[in-house]
């Protein structure tokens, strides 16, 4: 993971376990936080923890946080936030992604693929007792 003072990671918070890991992977490396950034949907229902919740978690972690809005095409309203994010200065994207979904590639890093940003995904392939293993002796949970 690289370390430099010009790099600015945008961490993708939906307020659980992964984020929380892959935050912490990316301070420990050095890397300089710039926002949390949760994508929802303009209504209220989606999976994540309730927005109030997130907010009070980045307040909680003195970080700012962004509730970036995604409307339907998804992979067009998505990749419009990746390029507003790079051109606003944040240079990493980090994700708590784990693994493959349904067999498809890290959808992240496809959506970012044309842009000047670096996907990192610090959980990509760990195994998940392992995960949840270090999520309990932290005391995450």
């Amino acid at each position: 993971m690289p370390s430099c003072s010009a790099a600015r990671a945008a961490v993708f918070w939906t307020g659980g376990k992964d984020c929380a890991l892959a935050l912490d992977a990316v301070r420990t490396a050095g890397l300089p936080v710039g926002a949390l950034v949760t994508f929802a949907p303009p209504d209220a229902a989606f999976r994540a923890h309730p927005l109030p919740v997130i907010a009070a978690q980045a307040a909680a972690l003195d970080l700012p946080h962004r509730v970036v809005q995604i409307d339907a095409p998804c992979d067009c309203s998505y990749r419009r936030a990746f390029k507003r994010l790079t051109a606003e200065g944040l240079t990493h994207f980090v994700t708590g992604d784990i693994d493959l979904v349904a067999g498809m590639p890290n959808w992240v890093r496809e959506c970012a693929a044309d842009l000047d940003v670096e996907v990192i995904t610090p959980l990509w392939g760990r195994d998940r007792e392992e995960l949840i293993a270090d999520v309990l002796a932290r005391g995450f949970a």
